[in-house]
C-alpha cells in the first residue's frame, strides 16, 4: 500500500532537520536501497548533494557472529540498574517460563540483583555473570536453568543481550542520523499465534524488547531534540513484557523534546484502545481484513459507505488523521526524482504504471 515508502520518505525529511534521528530497521532493508542510489551514476552526476546526505547517515549492523557485538544491548552494559532489572526480567521471560519455579525464579531474581550491584559499585560486569552464577548455584533445579539458558545463547541471536561487560554498549555519540539494523532476526509473523513462536522467534523478540528500550534511552538525551521510527512496531504488543517496553517508550515525549514514529502492518497490532492518545498523527492505510479497526483509529463512523471508500484507494493513497482530530484522504508522493529511487520497496506492476499514467 505505500506503507514503508512514506516511513522512509518522512525519514530522509527529517535527516534534514538539526535533529538527531534513528531508524530500527528489522527487516534490513535500508542500507540496500540507499546504497543502490550512492552507485546510480545518474544521481552521482545530477544530484550529488544527495549523495553527500544519504553518506552522512551512519549504519550499524548488529551481528551476534561477530564478537565485537556481543552485549551491545546487554541491559545491564547500558541501563542505569533499575531499569536494567526490569529489561533483564523482560528478556528471561521470553527465554524461559518460571511458572510453578518460583524458588528458581526467586534465585534468579537474587543472582540478578548481586551483579547489578556489583556493576554499581564499578566492577566489569555482564549479564552472562548473571548465567553463569545460576550454573555454579547449589540447588540442582537452578543450575539446571542456567545451564539450558546458557545452551539458548549459545550461538544464538541472544549473545547481543548476554555478555560478561567488557564490550561497550551502543553508543550513538556525534552521530546526527542513524539507522540499526540486526543480521539474523527471525520475528514472527504479525498474525502468527504466540503458541506456535519458534526458539528463534523468542529470541528475536527479546532482541526487539532491548533495542525499544535503547530507543527510549536515546530518546530521553534533554540536550537534543530526537526522533525515533521503530519499524514492525507491532512486535511490542505481543504479549505482556512487550507491552511494558513499549509503555515506558511513550512516556518520553514531548518533554524531551523527542517524536516517536511507530511503523506497522496493523494498526491494532501497534496501538491498544488505550494507546490513542499517546500519538498526535495517523497515516492509515487500507487493511481489507480490518477496515473498522482503520476507521476505529481515525474516529470515522463505522458505516458501510465509509467501509466502501478503501474501495476506492489506489496504491500510496491512506487517510491522514491530525493533531487536532481532522482526517482526510491523502496520496503518498515523492516530489525528487533521487528520492524516488531510493524509497522503491517493490518492482512496480503494470497495473500500478497505469494507474500513475491514467488515474
Amino acid at each position: 500500500g505505500g506503507k514503508s515508502y512514506l516511513a522512509k520518505m518522512i525519514f530522509i525529511y527529517t535527516s534534514l532537520l538539526n535533529i538527531s534521528s534513528l531508524y530500527i530497521d528489522p527487516k534490513r532493508e535500508m542500507r540496500k536501497w540507499f546504497m543502490r542510489v550512492i552507485n546510480n551514476k545518474q544521481i552521482q552526476t545530477e544530484y550529488p548533494w544527495f549523495i553527500d546526505l544519504v553518506q552522512t547517515y551512519h549504519f550499524i549492523t548488529l551481528d551476534a557472529k561477530e564478537e565485537e557485538n556481543w552485549g551491545a544491548l546487554d541491559p545491564i552494559v547500558f541501563l542505569p540498574e533499575l531499569e536494567a532489572k526490569e529489561l533483564s526480567q523482560v528478556v528471561m521471560n521470553q527465554l524461559y517460563n518460571f511458572a510453578g519455579k518460583e524458588r528458581e525464579q526467586t534465585v534468579y531474581l537474587q543472582c540478578l540483583a548481586e551483579v547489578i550491584e556489583r556493576k554499581k559499585q564499578g566492577e566489569n560486569v555482564g549479564s552472562m555473570h548473571v548465567i553463569e552464577m545460576m550454573t555454579q548455584h547449589k540447588e540442582k533445579g537452578v543450575r539446571l536453568i542456567g545451564e539450558l539458558i546458557q545452551e539458548k545463547i549459545s550461538g544464538s541471536i541472544l549473545k547481543l543481550l548476554f555478555h560478561d561487560g567488557s564490550t561497550s554498549a551502543l553508543d550513538l555519540t556525534n552521530k546526527r542520523t542513524t539507522i540499526i539494523e540486526v543480521e539474523g532476526l527471525d520475528l514472527p509473523e504479525v498474525d502468527q499465534d504466540i503458541d506456535l513462536y519458534t526458539d528463534s522467534n523468542w529470541y528475536s523478540s527479546a532482541v526487539m524488547f532491548s533495542l525499544g528500550k535503547f530507543c527510549e534511552l536515546f530518546g530521553r538525551d534533554k540536550n537534543k531534540k530526537t526522533k525515533v521510527f521503530i519499524d514492525e512496531a507491532w512486535i511490542f504488543s505481543t504479549n505482556a513484557q512487550g507491552k511494558r517496553v513499549k509503555k515506558s517508550m511513550l512516556h518520553v515525549g514531548r518533554s524531551y523534546d523527542n517524536s516517536m514514529c511507530f511503523i506497522s502492518q496493523s494498526v491494532n497490532e501497534a496501538i491498544s484502545e488505550d494507546e490513542h492518545g499517546n500519538f498526535g498523527m495517523y497515516f492509515a492505510f487500507d487493511e481489507p481484513n480490518n477496515r473498522p479497526g482503520v476507521l476505529d483509529v481515525l474516529g470515522i463512523e463505522q458505516s458501510e459507505e465509509n467501509l466502501e471508500r478503501f474501495d476506492d484507494f489506489l496504491q500510496g493513497q491512506c487517510y491522514f488523521k491530525d493533531y487536532y482530530g481532522h482526517v482526510g484522504k491523502m496520496t503518498v508522493d515523492c516530489p525528487f526524482e533521487e528520492w524516488g529511487k531510493a524509497l522503491e520497496t517493490v518492482n512496480k506492476s503494470a497495473i500500478a504504471v497505469a494507474e500513475e499514467k491514467y488515474a
